[in-house]
């Protein structure tokens, strides 16, 4: 698997561990950010391949709104953010659609999907 750069947004400390562990096992180079506000200048300075971003934030800012942050960015209109989130009705769904995620990982199940989502969109 190609090393990505990644930025991950989330504010539960043992969830961004166990990420960031998982992910740098695999190769890849990985940056963390702890609210809303930091996860945007993460990314803006960063320039990730993917950023995972947990929609439920402290502060003023919770995913959606790093999301739409990032899609009206120059150059980062593009990037690939994955919400990774326990919210999983349809509605947190939609909204997040809306904001502009790629994908819509639901905690805990999703991180399992992780390694291999990311495998594919790397090639």
């Amino acid at each position: 698997m190609e090393m990505a750069r990644i930025v991950m947004v989330e504010d539960d400390r043992d969830v961004a561990r166990l990420l960031a562990t998982l992910l740098v096992d695999a190769g890849h180079e990985v940056h963390a950010a702890v609210d809303g506000q930091e996860g945007i200048a993460l990314i803006q300075q960063v320039r990730p391949d993917l950023a995972l971003v947990d929609m439920t934030l402290p502060g003023a800012m919770d995913g959606l709104d790093v999301t739409r942050a990032v899609r009206a960015t120059e150059g980062l209109a593009d990037l690939p953010i994955w919400a990774l989130t326990a919210r999983s009705r349809p509605e947190d769904r939609q909204r997040g659609e809306e904001a502009g995620v790629s994908d819509y990982l639901v905690k805990p199940d999703g991180i399992v999907d992780l390694l291999p989502r990311i495998e594919a969109v790397l090639r």
